[in-house]
């Protein structure tokens, strides 16, 4: 019984999001849908505490038959790296559900019902074992994500989007399928996985998270609410996060190295520059998860696994604090602030361990990273002073599950990197005061940035629309768009010659044609 602990958090989720959509089918005037998704959520939340006792363990989901044909069956792995991810995850969907109802928009069930089924298959992704795990995982992540992205964008330039990150995402799961064959067959656990393949799963999650090639992965105004459409940013991008802090383990060639971080170091410069110039948290989260997915493809090529844990834990536990916060009060500021102070990589932050991405030799690509990380933070106090949403329901009860759903964020921040993070066990794992620099470097250079801003010295709108231009390869992705429409236009018009009246003789010609060809190549008479 103890094997199947590992699913028990995306059981109980799946659970309850039947039992939601069931009771708003059949007793639409239910009145306790959010306590419901509250309960479900928090259920979930205290299995993945739970689960924290039995590292490691390990379940074999199905045994797929004959073994010659399937070398590896789907396994989840409950270790030292999935473990927080799942927690994060977890998180994410009981702190949404509680500030949910300080929302009037967001309070509806099927938003409830999509959180917790979506944030079901993330934890089941987060859990994977495998590369075959995972490739199933993230295809059942991505096919729910398009039918609700398409069943709620009919504007064509939206929809055009969606099929565009979502053919990134796929090509993310062909590179990962690419990784797992190169030594030969399907390996039957991460730790079985080619170091010649590296390269291979650094580009299935690059690809996935819009770092290799540098794009987004994600609509830029989801066509949801804040809550659910917060979830659908986050929850895939955590698990390939979590595929990223298993790569670092794996060496890369050093001729590569060097050029890969450069491309990362322009990637963060690319999302950093966005992130603080958007109008506001919710418009810039893309460009927040881009940031931090390159700091943990950073850390991953210089082999440092902690640092691209933190990272990762970081941009989505402090990132969703900030994204959630939507109804503001003085009295509740002090939240959003500590999200910065857990993202700045200060001495005894959770993001502390965050500077062993500087440490061995310092190579100079790493110098693009600094500045970048000082305008994340620059970007995240501005957008936490802005005014907020008013609260659409003023009872009393509501501030007091609002406030909990934020705090929730840091309180398990702080819980995976002092109290349950595997990856630190003993004091001596953790960086000494003195290799600290990297973060104060960032806040050094935040203040002078603020500063300077202050003396009304400004970088030309220009030039940042340049700088910004010039790295984004959206002009890219627009040309093979346009090529894709020219080649079904030209499809179509062929189309219509062959049905009209003179098809028949169109027919005809090009055979004709086809057999003067073979005759010259003496295959026909």
């Amino acid at each position: 019984m103890e094997k199947f602990f590992p699913l028990l958090p995306s059981v109980i989720l799946f659970l309850f999001a039947a039992i939601i959509l069931v009771l708003r089918l059949v007793q639409p005037k239910f009145r306790y849908f959010w306590m419901l998704a509250v309960g479900g959520s928090l259920l979930a939340w205290l299995s993945v505490l739970f689960l924290r006792f039995w590292l490691p363990a390990t379940l074999d989901i199905l045994l797929w038959q004959p073994a010659r044909l399937f070398p590896a069956s789907p396994v989840l792995t409950l270790d030292r790296i999935s473990w927080p991810y799942a927690l994060a995850l977890s998180t994410l969907a009981l702190a949404t559900t509680l500030t949910d109802i300080s929302r009037s928009t967001e309070v509806k069930p099927g938003n409830w019902v999509a959180s917790l089924a979506f944030t079901g298959l993330g934890i089941l992704a987060a859990l994977a074992g495998n590369p075959l795990a995972l490739m199933l995982t993230w295809a059942a992540l991505d096919l729910v994500e398009l039918v609700v992205l398409v069943a709620r964008t009919p504007q064509d330039v939206l929809r055009q989007q969606v099929f565009v990150t979502f053919s990134a995402r796929v090509a993310g799961i062909f590179a990962l399928i690419a990784a797992s064959f190169i030594g030969g067959e399907l390996p039957a656990a991460f730790d079985l996985i080619s170091p010649q393949s590296s390269i291979f799963l650094l580009l299935a999650a690059g690809l996935r998270l819009g770092v290799f090639p540098l794009h987004l992965p994600f609509l830029e105004q989801a066509p949801f609410e804040r809550g659910f459409s917060t979830l659908l940013i986050l929850v895939p991008a955590g698990t390939s996060l979590m595929l990223l802090t298993r790569t670092a383990t794996l060496t890369t060639p050093d001729p590569l190295l060097t050029i890969l971080l450069l491309l990362t170091g322009l990637a963060i410069l690319y999302a950093s520059g966005s992130w603080v110039t958007r109008k506001d948290e919710l418009d810039g989260r893309p460009f927040w998860i881009l940031a931090f997915a390159a700091l943990a493809i950073a850390a991953a090529l210089r082999g440092q696994q902690t640092a691209s844990l933190a990272f990762g834990i970081t941009g989505l536990l402090s990132g969703g604090l900030l994204f959630l916060y939507s109804a503001r009060q003085r009295r509740l500021l002090f939240l959003p602030i500590t999200g910065l102070i857990f993202a700045s990589m200060l001495p005894l932050t959770p993001s502390w361990q965050g500077v062993r991405l500087y440490t061995g030799p310092l190579l100079i690509t790493l110098v693009l990273f600094l500045p970048a990380q000082a305008l994340l933070l620059i970007g995240y106090l501005r957008y936490a002073l802005m005014p907020g949403e008013p609260p659409s329901r003023a009872e009393r009860w509501i501030w007091l599950f609002y406030p909990i759903g934020l705090l929730l964020l840091p309180a398990t921040h702080l819980l995976i990197a002092w109290f349950g993070n595997p990856l630190s066990r003993v004091e001596t794992d953790w960086p000494d005061l003195l290799a600290s620099w990297p973060g104060l470097i960032v806040l050094i250079l935040a203040g002078v940035i603020l500063l300077v801003y202050r003396r009304g010295l400004r970088v030309p709108e220009r030039m940042i629309r340049w700088f910004q231009s010039s790295l984004s390869l959206g002009w890219l992705y627009t040309l093979i768009w346009k090529l894709y429409r020219w080649l079904g236009k030209s499809l179509e018009f062929v189309s219509q010659i062959l049905e009209g009246e003179g098809g028949i003789l169109w027919a005809l010609l090009l055979l004709i044609v086809l057999l003067t060809l073979l005759n010259r190549q003496n295959l026909g008479g």
